[in-house]
């Protein structure tokens, strides 16, 4: 087939001698060399000036008088992109990729004979991510070997990268390569400073993908001439699980060390032994290395001063030739995506080899677990434009414990749970009985505090020796006693409604309300101060009135804050002497939070932070001070998880990230169960402790240090 025109031009197509010969219409377009027309081009979405944030589509229309070629996009005059389609069409810009502020888009309407025309608009960019760096700050030295606060607030960023230079910020080394707002490091992040005395260090945080990068001024590093120097292992050793590893180290001046280690590139530290100087293993040690697989392991000498010594990462695999017993984990499925914010990714790796990856940035992978291992250590890194980001997952290979007697959760899986922390939690029975779990040692059991029934909410003591309970009906007056874990009669505190330990540096007190009506609100009573004798509950004196309204979410874990939840919502600051009253409690839209509440607690840290029930029994939601506005809103909800039919009871435990609270559900039984408290709306990560049938009420969790 041959195709011409009058200025001589000849395309042929030829059938090549197969069956795949063209099947379909051929196209040909030919732009008149004499064209000097320019196509038109204009944006339609979005206006000029609009305000825009995430991402979005721009479109619009084009013409011309033979035929388009292409349309180019380009912000702020930087090289353009070609948008999809030609008379009509769109491109995709998202837009936490730029700098919050005004930006110039302009659309190119581009012809076959080159000929042009564009269209402009401006628009605002409003991300609205931002980082505040508190400390360190110009004028700050830190000595080399100690440990420092790196402390920030953000808005609009929950995950953020921590990097430290030592000349003046023109190279960063990473510190952190990810702090979640869930973790405790969160807003100060503990840094052992380096030993490399400086002028011109510096601190950099960012966004986890580099959102709202902020420096530090420049700040000093102090001389510290480390005593201890660590030798082996070194960055090439491949060591076998189960066999000997040679810790080396020199150490002048010191009495001890202590050898730790760590199987994910220093995140996490166990201990390996002290060694003294008088010991017969001073100086080399023969240390164990643990039934792991990972290329991450290190090793650190830490000695009393605050000084240390850190190897370089190096691999321990499990030995070959092991037999898969009766039952053995052989691989384990990861899946996961990339968050758009990331931009087009070039490549994923997971334990070095490449994975594919979804339009939607969705991934699987399966990991092989090598036979015999008890933890793998799993490398994820994804790459863009030359930069990449790692993470380092953790998976230990267990043998799973039966439940303690009695309860639906085994010992490693309450402590697994809670961090390997241990602690006591105590609970009401459907009898009106208090039950305690003290699991801070070996073979947990539960075991009633008492005799005594219609009891409601026990709260432990911060040192997990004592509980606080009251005796009677949940709506009414109450006897308020205190007892000691291990045993022993009852203190009575006095009347009223429920009582909270109030233990500072100043003293121990016991701060109780009395009962007051629904409907009132707190303002048919009193809250009272109560003090008692160091570690016990003798009471010292007589009470005192610390505020004219039943408080009866308690006290802050510094004594500042009081609250209030029965009905409605009241807070009141202690130091500055003002009240909160409901209407200064706020939904994260900005909307009243004029709805009902019952049960709940302050948090037990310093923060000014309410947790409290929503009627009708939907959602637990933490209200927190914001101290620019002077008024509390919501930063968590704690939604239902599927099954359940209400919330009861939560209350907040002796660590500000975990609470204890009651499911009811379709078959109308409660069960106890610890969350972890976390920011935003969603449900919460919980753990199921009591059966069912026992049908618990109020609970408490102390978490040990």
């Amino acid at each position: 087939m041959t195709v011409s025109d009058s200025n001589g031009l000849q395309i042929i197509a030829e059938a090549d001698g197969g069956d795949d010969v063209f099947e379909s219409g051929i196209e040909i377009l030919v732009a008149p060399d004499d064209d000097i027309v320019s196509p038109s081009v204009r944006i339609q979405s979005p206006s000029n000036n609009a305000h825009l944030s995430g991402e979005v589509t721009f479109s619009g229309v084009a013409s011309d008088n033979s035929f388009l070629s292409r349309i180019e996009i380009s912000i702020d005059g930087d090289t353009p992109d070609t948008a999809g389609g030609t008379s009509s069409w769109s491109y995709s810009l998202i837009t936490n990729s730029l700098t919050d502020g005004e930006h110039l888009v302009t659309a190119r309407a581009v012809d076959a004979s080159g000929n042009s025309a564009s269209d402009s608009i401006r628009v605002v960019t409003e991300n609205g991510q931002s980082i505040h760096l508190v400390s360190p700050n110009r004028g700050t030295v830190w000595r080399a070997g100690t440990t420092a606060s790196i402390q920030w607030s953000t808005i609009n960023l929950t995950n953020v990268m921590i990097m430290y230079s030592l000349d003046g910020g023109t190279s960063y080394y990473e510190l952190a390569q990810t702090v979640l707002d869930t973790d405790p490091e969160w807003g100060n992040y503990r840094w052992r400073v380096p030993n490399a005395p400086t002028e011109r260090a510096r601190i950099l945080v960012q966004g986890y993908f580099g959102e709202a990068p902020v420096e530090s001024e420049v700040f000093a590093i102090s001389a510290n001439d480390n005593p201890v120097v660590l030798i082996e292992p070194t960055a090439d050793l491949v060591a076998t699980a189960g066999e000997p590893i040679d810790v080396v180290w020199s150490a002048e001046g010191v009495d001890f060390v202590l050898l730790e280690y760590s199987l994910e590139d220093g995140l996490e530290w166990s201990i390996i032994d002290v060694v003294k100087v008088s010991d017969e293993q001073w100086g080399r040690y023969e240390w164990l290395a643990p039934w792991v697989s990972t290329p991450f392991a290190r090793v650190r000498a830490y000695v009393s001063d605050g000084a240390s010594s850190t190897s370089d990462p190096f691999v321990i695999q499990p030995p070959t030739g092991l037999i898969a017993g009766d039952v053995e984990v052989e691989r384990i499925n990861i899946s996961g995506h990339i968050p758009k914010d990331f931009g087009e990714v070039d490549k994923l790796t997971i334990q070095g080899r490449k994975v594919k990856m979804g339009a939607s940035g969705a991934f699987d992978a399966n990991i092989v677990v090598p036979v015999g291992v008890e933890s793998v250590v799993v490398s994820m890194e994804v790459s863009r434009n030359g930069r990449s980001k790692k993470r380092l997952l953790r998976v230990d290979v267990t043998q799973a414990q039966p439940p303690i007697e009695g309860l639906e959760v085994a010992e490693d899986e309450l402590r697994a749970f809670l961090g390997g922390k241990g602690g006591v939690l105590t609970w009401v029975d459907g009898g009106g009985t208090i039950q305690v779990l003290d699991f801070r040692g070996s073979s947990p059991q539960v075991k009633p505090l008492s005799s005594d029934i219609d009891c409601i909410n026990p709260l432990i003591s911060p040192d997990g020796t004592r509980i606080l309970y009251s005796v009677g009906s949940a709506s009414g007056p109450k006897l308020i006693r205190a007892r000691d874990l291990t045993g022993g009669s009852p203190q009575q505190i006095g009347a009223g409604d429920v009582a909270y330990w109030h233990i500072t540096a100043n003293g121990e007190k016991v701060l109780y309300c009395d009962w007051s009506d629904k409907e009132d609100n707190g303002a048919s009573g009193k809250t009272y101060l109560q003090s008692i004798e160091f570690g016990g509950t003798t009471l010292v004196g007589a009470p005192t009135v610390l505020h004219d309204r039943a408080m009866d979410a308690g006290v802050n874990g510094d004594g500042r804050w009081l609250g209030q939840v029965y009905n409605n919502l009241w807070a009141y600051d202690g130091l500055y002497d003002r009240e909160y009253p409901p209407s200064s409690f706020f939904l994260d839209d900005g909307v009243p939070a004029d709805h009902q509440t019952c049960n709940g607690s302050m948090a037990p840290d310093a923060s000014a932070r309410l947790m409290t029930l929503v009627i009708p029994h939907d959602w637990v939601r933490v209200f927190s001070y914001n101290a620019e506005l002077d008024h509390f809103e919501m930063t968590s909800q704690f939604e239902l998880p599927a099954g359940s039919q209400e919330w009861e009871f939560p209350e907040w435990s002796t660590h500000p990230g975990f609470f204890t609270a009651v499911l009811r559900g379709p078959d109308l039984k409660f069960s106890v169960y610890i969350g972890k408290v976390s920011v935003g709306t969603g449900v919460p990560e919980l753990l199921r402790i009591t059966r069912k049938e026992d049908n618990a009420t109020y609970s408490h969790l102390f978490v040990a240090p």
